[in-house]
């Protein structure tokens, strides 16, 4: 089941991604779709207020719109076709933004250079999925794989460094114990 859920969701990536609505591109203006490469040339500079030439401020826009539509065309795929939580290739929490997801891409694409030259839809699909997966997983992998996130989306680990609670003399952690 699995298998044919990430094969439907690759073929329907592959179909809707925008190759060539007419416009021609113009100098300084890569096509997103096409590469990591590309992604990483126009998204390079998101968070950088140097050089905010019209180029820059176009290539950011066309990279936060690419990785926005992206995101919500991967998640509300496997909702349409109901595939169960557990089965889903990634579950994208409510409130990453697309900077945030922009960071994942491009950490992924550090960490794996060889993997540049696919097409980008294939790369945001793996990075989303290492980032953000579905499956239960021990509670020691969960912690690792939360510290990692919140180094990429800048979220402090709230859960990770709960304290426990003294009450009535006995301590309390959040976890239970029965």
């Amino acid at each position: 089941m699995r298998s044919i859920s990430i094969l439907a969701l690759l073929t329907v990536c592959f179909v809707c991604s925008p190759g060539s609505d007419g416009q021609k591109l113009t100098a300084g203006q890569p096509d997103i779709s096409r590469s990591g490469s590309n992604f990483l040339e126009a998204c390079s500079s998101i968070e950088s207020e140097v050089n905010r030439s019209s180029v820059r401020i176009y290539n950011d826009a066309a990279c936060l719109g690419w990785v926005e539509g992206f995101t919500d065309g991967f998640m509300v795929h496997e909702e349409l076709l109901s595939v169960p939580r557990r089965d889903r290739m990634a579950c994208v929490p409510h409130g990453v933004t697309s900077i945030q997801t922009a960071r994942v891409i491009k950490k992924y694409l550090a960490d794996n250079p060889e993997k540049a030259h696919r097409p980008t839809r294939y790369v945001a699909s793996i990075a989303l999925a290492g980032a953000f997966p579905c499956k239960r997983e021990s509670r020691r992998r969960k912690s690792q794989n939360h510290q990692t996130l919140y180094s990429l989306v800048g979220h402090p680990p709230e859960r990770a460094t709960r304290p426990a609670v003294t009450l009535a003399g006995r301590r309390i952690s959040a976890k239970r114990t029965m």
